[in-house]
């Protein structure tokens, strides 16, 4: 069973409107945040795809490692924005 996380990600976003409505239009609700808890033996698959559909990576880790996975897409992320400003690899 494969899913996107788009969806999930879909569904998260919902809830957080609906308590945000709540919250605009004072109506009662016992809660104040919503989340989605994933278990730490959860094994996810990030998939890199290119232009044709034989060609993709996957990159598979726990889902306890993920905030090490988050501050290492930063990094990266901040390392390119660095070489797109003209600071080339190595300088």
């Amino acid at each position: 069973m494969t899913k996107k996380i788009n969806k999930l990600i879909t569904y998260l976003s919902i809830l957080q409107e609906t308590l945000k409505f709540k919250e605009q239009e004072s109506i009662q609700t016992r809660y104040t945040d919503v989340d989605i808890e994933l278990p730490d033996d959860l094994e996810i698959h990030e998939r890199w795809a290119g232009p044709d559909t034989d060609f993709y990576h996957v990159v598979e880790f726990p889902a306890r490692d993920l905030d090490k996975r988050i501050r290492a897409a930063r990094d990266h992320l901040r390392y390119l924005k660095k070489r797109a400003n003209g600071i080339k690899h190595g300088e």
